[in-house]
């Protein structure tokens, strides 16, 4: 018959079996020597210490993942939270970040209108999709955050034709997806890489993440003509992020002005009615720093962006320093087609933000 020794900590059982045999023959070695047998007990009782505290050791390791876990994941949807995302931006170093350095801005649309209409078993339903989506296609590149209500960041490192491959996955998924409570999964997404942008800032990169996010999310709200204060709302904070933001057409040449400050109609920074002839005259006005001017010209020509355009490609960017007040701060300029776009009939968007710190 054996004998057992029972240790109990925080819900964990454990028992040591000391069968006769062992303790016969201990007792013969021992005999007599009361010194040894002593031995013999404290090394039993440093056994029975040293299962206790591995145990301990180990409900201990659960508890503190499971505090650590709170503390940087988001509780509805298990992706990385806004603090994780704001020490990780913090801890990069944007001189050594790769030339395949994302970094991607999301908005759920339509998510309050929901929550309004069919609760917030709805919304929340509508986050969960959006948090499956985006960590489908983008969080095998890198990591994935939910920094607010409908807001997530995918922080990645991929190739040109991976990020190719994840847009039309995630297209294509956010398309696809059918929920209890609603259907219509849209997901406006900012894109900026290291690659086009090298000498930017992580904040810079930031801000024209979240500025191209909004952009997308009032071309959608325009284009579908539905939500009208959602879609009012995307409108202003695009216009506020852009000091010059225009519809032009490369066919015919010319353009409206949807917003830009009045005193950059003026003759001597350039104007005219013909957008090839604004543009030009533009960066030959003194507007444009010399070392900028002939790249400038070079890809703001229309020849070139008829050619450009026709290629295939959706998006032109142009950074270039250009005259303010009395000093030339960085700016970027954005060409990117309507929805209307056809080859006989180029019509685009042009916008221009200050991305100077």
């Amino acid at each position: 018959m054996c004998c057992t020794a029972p240790i109990e900590s925080k819900g964990w059982h454990l028992a040591v079996i000391i069968y006769p045999s062992v303790l016969e023959r201990a007792q013969k070695e021992v005999s007599g020597n009361l010194f040894t047998v002593s031995i013999l007990i404290m090394t039993i009782m440093l056994l029975y210490l040293i299962s206790a505290l591995s145990v301990q050791a180990k409900s201990n390791r659960i508890v503190n993942t499971r505090l650590l876990n709170s503390a940087i994941k988001d509780g509805l949807t298990g992706l990385f939270n806004r603090r994780a995302y704001e020490e990780d931006l913090r801890n990069l170093d944007t001189g050594k970040l790769d030339e395949n350095f994302n970094y991607i801005a999301f908005d759920v649309n339509g998510l309050k209108n929901v929550n309004d209409n069919l609760g917030h078993e709805a919304g929340d339903e509508l986050i969960k999709a959006a948090a499956n989506c985006i960590s489908n296609c983008f969080g095998s590149f890198g990591k994935v955050y939910r920094t607010g209500g409908d807001e997530f960041i995918a922080v990645i490192n991929a190739t040109e034709e991976e990020i190719e491959t994840i847009k039309e996955n995630f297209s294509a998924q956010t398309k696809a997806w059918k929920g209890k409570y609603t259907s219509n999964l849209v997901i406006p997404a900012g894109f900026i890489s290291r690659k086009e942008m090298p000498d930017a800032s992580i904040m810079e990169m930031t801000k024209i993440a979240d500025q191209r996010m909004y952009r997308e999310k009032t071309l959608f709200y325009i284009a579908s003509g539905v939500d009208r204060r959602a879609k009012n709302a995307a409108y202003e904070v695009l216009c506020e992020s852009y000091t010059k933001i225009l519809k032009i057409n490369l066919t015919t040449d010319d353009f409206n002005i949807i917003q830009m400050d009045p005193n950059e109609r003026i003759q001597s920074k350039g104007y005219d009615e013909k957008i090839s002839k604004w543009l030009h005259d533009f960066g030959t006005s003194g507007q444009v720093h010399n070392e900028d001017v002939q790249d400038y010209l070079s890809k703001t020509s229309i020849d070139f962006m008829r050619d450009y355009f026709r290629s295939g490609k959706n998006e032109l960017n142009i950074q270039y320093r250009r005259l303010i007040g009395d000093e030339f701060r960085k700016v970027l300029m954005e060409i990117k087609t309507s929805k209307e776009y056809e080859e006989d009939n180029q019509t685009c968007f042009l916008y221009v933000k200050n991305i100077d710190k």
